[in-house]
């Protein structure tokens, strides 16, 4: 049984000649057809499979890109375990991962090379060779097995606190949130969804990429970061996921009358990954269907997300339905550690696994190290318990509270 290859073959039939990517060459979009997209995930399959990378860790340096998405779900699928790097990653810090992950190969993109060559990474392949190479062996993916407790992908937390840990997650932990996903939002086949969010964040690689995958959507990926609100009228997006600096930025620019600023298909709008305005939560959702979602990497990204056309209030989300989720120590306001225990927690952290035992509980909940309370089956956020504060871009700054 596979459930990837499942999908991955539902979509040939159903969606064959529909665009499912489109990235920015030269000021026009280059459109991928689903065939197309596929026939590229099982060659980088196949060739992975020839170079022997079967069940072994392949990691990938590389900025958002078609061939970055097909490489993702190619190993996810096929092969082994994705390591996902960091793309605003330093030699240092990416010498402490390979020592602690030691990935069987490396895919990169040409902008990395030296950092790899720095430090002598001789099993490396680039991205645009990988996607070009046509496989003399034919492989039956078709009949491939795919273990869904084991790891698939491994992420990096930020590091703010030490050294990243790498997160691991199997097939299990991805698929335990989309039933909860689609009692508040089913995406659909129309969709089209905007992506500037990095593949290297489950926010990104899991619930844009592989999601808009799933439905049968469609996908674009922003092409400068610069342009991304100009790009946005252009597409006419139907789903775009944002931090919270993305909305300030377009208060910036729009003032109150925001109801353009993401053209005239939006259907909704997500905002996670740091502390969002109250006040900007307000308007927005005033003028769009928004939904706020809180979680971390080693919760597959979600412990819980609101409901449309909920009340408006300060909390992040109701919690997830297939999870249980308590408060350690609170206060007398009610706030303590989060802690959460599901089918979505992460499986380990590869190189770490002393450190990933001492985040449970004695009645296996993972500590979150988030500082939060639990009212009405709504988490109410406050902070970190190591006063690591996230910022509106969901980079982390010390705040002494």
């Amino acid at each position: 049984m596979n459930f990837l290859n499942d999908l991955i073959e539902k979509n040939l039939n159903k969606y064959g000649e529909k665009t499912y990517v489109s990235e920015r060459k030269d000021n026009n979009w280059e459109c991928i057809l689903y065939k197309d997209f596929i026939s590229m995930v099982k060659n980088i399959a196949t060739t992975l499979l020839n170079l022997n990378m079967s069940g072994k860790k392949i990691a990938i340096l590389s900025d958002n890109s078609a061939k970055y998405i097909a490489c993702d779900l190619a190993v996810m699928s096929y092969v082994g375990t994705i390591v996902n790097i960091n793309t605003f990653i330093n030699e240092n810090t990416l010498r402490v991962i390979v020592n602690k992950v030691h990935p069987d190969l490396f895919v990169y993109s040409s902008k990395y090379k030296d950092l790899l060559d720095d430090l002598n990474i001789a099993n490396k392949y680039d991205i645009d060779t990988l996607c070009s190479c046509n496989s003399n062996l034919n492989y039956d993916l078709s009949t491939s097995y795919l273990d869904e407790s084991k790891c698939i992908k491994t992420l990096f937390t930020s590091g703010t606190t030490g050294d990243p840990k790498a997160v691991m997650l199997s097939l299990k932990n991805i698929k335990s949130c989309i039933g909860n996903f689609e009692n508040r939002l089913k995406f659909c086949d129309s969709d089209i969804f905007y992506l500037f969010l990095p593949m290297c964040h489950a926010y990104g690689g899991i619930y844009n990429a592989l999601y808009s995958f799933m439905y049968g959507a469609s996908i674009y990926l922003c092409g400068d970061k610069k342009k991304m609100f100009d790009e946005i009228l252009t597409i006419n997006p139907t789903i775009v996921c944002c931090v919270p600096i993305i909305f300030e930025r377009i208060f910036e620019k729009y003032g109150e009358n925001i109801k353009s600023a993401f053209g005239k298909n939006i259907r909704c709008l997500f905002c996670a990954g740091a502390d969002f305005n109250f006040g900007l939560k307000k308007l927005f959702k005033s003028n769009f269907n928004l939904i706020e979602a809180y979680g971390l990497s080693e919760t597959t990204s979600v412990i819980s997300e609101e409901y449309l056309n909920e009340k408006i209030d300060k909390s992040v989300g109701t919690i997830y339905e297939n999870m249980t989720v308590k408060i350690i120590d609170a206060d007398s306001d009610g706030y303590g550690e989060i802690a959460v225990k599901g089918d979505n927690v992460f499986i380990g952290y590869d190189g770490d696994m002393d450190i990933y035992k001492k985040c449970f509980t004695t009645d296996g909940f993972f500590k979150t190290g988030d500082i939060g309370k639990i009212c009405g089956n709504r988490i109410f956020f406050k902070n970190r318990k190591n006063s690591n504060n996230k910022l509106a871009n969901g980079t982390f700054k010390n705040r002494i509270i």
